[in-house]
C-alpha cells in the first residue's frame, strides 16, 4: 500500500499577508489538514526561515539577497510563524528551508525516506515558487506527487492555472482537498 504525507508549505503569516484571498486558501488547507489527521496521514509543515544575519544568503542570489534589508524570516520575525489557522500539533515536523524548494537546505528528504513515503501531497504558496520547485525536485527523487489545487495560490492567476494544466497534471495528480480527503 502506498504511504502518503501531506506537505503544507510556506503557509506563514508573512507570506499569507501578500494574498487577498488567504482566508479562503486556509479554509481549504484546513479541510486537507483535518482529513489527513483523521486518516492518520502524516503532516509535515515547511517554512522559510533564516538565521540572524542571513548567513545562508549570498549576494549572488537575486531574490533572497533582497531580504537582508527587511529582517523577514529571521528568528526575531514573529510573522515567520505558521498561520494560527493550521498550527502544527506536537510531533508534526516543521522543516526550515533556505530556498524555494522545500528540499533546499533542509532535512526533508531524509525525513521522507525514513518514513518510507511513496506519495507527497502538496499544498502551499506560491504555486510558481515552493510548490513548483518542490514538485520538480520530488519528481527527480522518484516520489509520486499529488498537488491540491484549491490549497495552492499564486499572485499570478494565469501562471497558477498554467502550472496545473501543463506541469502538475502531466507529471502528477491534481485534486482538490475535498476529493483527496474522500479518497483516504
Amino acid at each position: 500500500m502506498e504511504k502518503s504525507v501531506l506537505l503544507l508549505m510556506d503557509l506563514q503569516e508573512r507570506m499569507l499577508e501578500n494574498y487577498a484571498d488567504a482566508a479562503t486558501l486556509l479554509k481549504q488547507v484546513r479541510v486537507a489538514l483535518d482529513g489527513a489527521r483523521k486518516a492518520g496521514v502524516p503532516v509535515i509543515f515547511v517554512r522559510l526561515a533564516f538565521e540572524e544575519g542571513y548567513p545562508e544568503v549570498g549576494d549572488k542570489n537575486k531574490f533572497f539577497s533582497g531580504l537582508k534589508q527587511t529582517g523577514y524570516f529571521l528568528p526575531s520575525d514573529d510573522k515567520r510563524a505558521i498561520s494560527k489557522e493550521i498550527t502544527p500539533l506536537p510531533g508534526e515536523p516543521v522543516i526550515n528551508k533556505k530556498r524555494y524548494s522545500a528540499f533546499a537546505g533542509s532535512p526533508l528528504e531524509v525525513i521522507l525516506r525514513s518514513m518510507q513515503v511513496d506519495r507527497i501531497v502538496m499544498s502551499g504558496i506560491s504555486s510558481s515558487g515552493i510548490v513548483l520547485s518542490t514538485f520538480l525536485a520530488a519528481a527527480d527523487m522518484d516520489f509520486n506527487m499529488t498537488v491540491l489545487q484549491d490549497c495552492c495560490q499564486d499572485r499570478d492567476p494565469e501562471m497558477h492555472q498554467f502550472l496545473f494544466d501543463k506541469i502538475y497534471g502531466r507529471r502528477g495528480v491534481v485534486q482538490n482537498a475535498e476529493d483527496w480527503v474522500k479518497s483516504l
